[in-house]
């Protein structure tokens, strides 16, 4: 079945249980579902029970779609995501995305744990995307769903949004760092070496995720804001070895700015 038809028939089933449309929606990453203990909950979907919808199998991803009120505003919170190392094709990576633009939604705010690769970090940080760096070897754009294969991406993170949010940060007293986030297809932390590496490239975070998403909403005309939520520290001299364990308890510790930093936008974006 092509991509299209696939998104229209998950589109048709959440329309079906969900009258609002959504200013915006966010997808959260590794241990980062607090934020859904903010909103008003109108409307509670498994992945499982969406149509073609594909479904995380990595620990803390709850693998829901979230409909209600943040802060007021109409929204809808992706708790988890699909990862490109869970073995799919880069499609369904970003299948969600497509859905998300099929209901209407035109802002899209994303997020991830990630390590940090810039010495002046610490884990806790906050860290909001202005560029990215991809060492994912496969692209969203294969024609997934109807997007011209050459795409240039002068603004590929929203810089009206990132001013919104470093205004507001500030207005709250929640540091905010910033920077280039770098992602691999993973699924392993990465050597010391790498991480020197990709320091020298510029990366000052990385993760595992993010990127896909990000340029498959850019394609589809979508507005983006993205956050890094520091969870381990990667650069080099650090003597540190991150699992997945650790990173999810810091992320449920230090995604409490994201998420007072998150309700605080939604009215405005």
């Amino acid at each position: 079945m092509m991509i299209e038809k696939k998104v229209q028939e998950s589109s048709a089933f959440i329309r079906n249980l969900v009258s609002a449309t959504p200013a915006a929606a966010v997808i959260l990453g590794s241990g980062l579902g607090e934020l859904t203990k903010s909103m008003e909950i109108t409307t509670r979907l498994s992945y499982k029970d969406i149509p073609h919808f594909p479904v995380s199998t990595v620990a803390g991803h709850q693998g829901e779609m979230v409909f209600g009120k943040l802060n007021g505003t109409e929204v809808c919170v992706l708790n988890g995501r699909k990862h490109y190392y869970e073995g799919v094709p880069m499609a369904e990576t970003v299948f969600p995305v497509y859905v998300l633009k099929e209901l209407g939604i035109r802002t899209i705010i994303l997020s991830n744990a990630a390590g940090g690769l810039n010495p002046s970090f610490q884990v806790g940080d906050l860290m909001l995307m202005t560029d990215h760096i991809s060492f994912f070897f496969d692209t969203p754009l294969q024609k997934t769903a109807g997007v011209e294969p050459q795409m240039a991406f002068s603004e590929l993170y929203s810089r009206r949004l990132a001013s919104l949010a470093k205004r507001k940060a500030a207005e709250m007293h929640i540091p905010l760092q910033h920077g280039t986030y770098l992602a691999h297809s993973g699924p392993y932390y990465g050597t010391a070496a790498e991480s020197r590496m990709q320091a020298r490239m510029g990366g000052d975070a990385v993760g595992m995720s993010t990127i896909p998403e990000a340029i498959a909403a850019r394609s589809l005309q979508m507005e983006i804001l993205s956050f890094s939520v520091i969870t381990d520290l990667a650069y080099d001299g650090v003597d540190e070895h991150p699992t997945h364990e650790k990173v999810l308890e810091a992320a449920q510790k230090a995604g409490i700015s994201l998420v007072k930093l998150v309700r605080e936008l939604a009215p405005e974006i």
